[in-house]
């Protein structure tokens, strides 16, 4: 008689090792590319997640718990800048990081605890909640969106025919304003960290203002 065959057990992996996986696949991540990373098959992943965006979501607040953000001293424009930057940094450093967070929802903790200590920290420097709030949402959105849409620009045009950002540029290059046109060719070409700041400043000057008119 034949033996019967044991069945082992599945590979023991934690939720922390998971999570680091993730981080590494975090760029059109899959639960495949993540089981196959820890040596694991599918099934271990899900004793511990019930959906596939669970991973990106594991990476993300892990990521973002580890990033370094600014020190809470200073002005409050000069702080939220600061906060802009390091929220680019990360964006930057971590591949697929823009992606997900645009689709995750609800919005990540770490990412809500982030924001919910910038804008504790600014309203003690004389904005009202609701200019807190909406200070840190728009450091958000404004970060998303110039990293999205840079990393849009570099994908390949459908006929394979060059990079999405020259068909932008030939679109502006129709606009009869001479100077419009230049300057939109230049942002087109311009650094994420430039477009991002050309953004941002225009809504603190408005909030600097709103500020000024209130200390009258």
């Amino acid at each position: 008689m034949h033996e019967k065959r044991k069945v082992g057990r599945p590979a023991m992996i934690t939720l922390d090792q998971i999570a680091d996986a993730a981080i590494l696949e975090l760029d059109g991540i899959t639960s495949t590319k993540v089981a196959e990373r820890l040596g694991v098959g599918q099934s271990s992943l899900y004793r511990h997640i019930t959906r596939s965006d669970d991973l990106a979501r594991l990476a993300v607040d892990k990521a973002l718990d580890a990033h370094q953000w600014p020190a809470k001293e200073g002005a409050w424009r000069d702080f939220l800048e600061r906060t802009a930057d390091a929220f680019l940094d990360f964006l930057t450093q971590y591949p697929g990081s823009c992606r997900a967070l645009l689709e995750l929802n609800p919005s990540p903790t770490a990412l809500v605890n982030i924001a919910t200590i910038t804008a504790e920290y600014v309203v003690k420097q004389g904005l009202s909640p609701r200019e807190a709030n909406v200070a840190v949402n728009l450091i958000s959105v404004i970060c998303l969106d110039t990293v999205d849409r840079l990393d849009k620009n570099e994908q390949p045009m459908p006929d394979g025919q060059g990079k999405m950002i020259a068909a932008q540029q030939r679109k502006w290059e129709s606009q009869a304003n001479h100077e419009l046109r230049e300057d939109m060719q230049q942002l087109l070409h311009a650094k994420a960290r430039t477009w991002m700041h050309e953004r941002f400043d225009i809504v603190l000057d408005g909030l600097a203002g709103r500020l000024e008119k209130r200390a009258v």
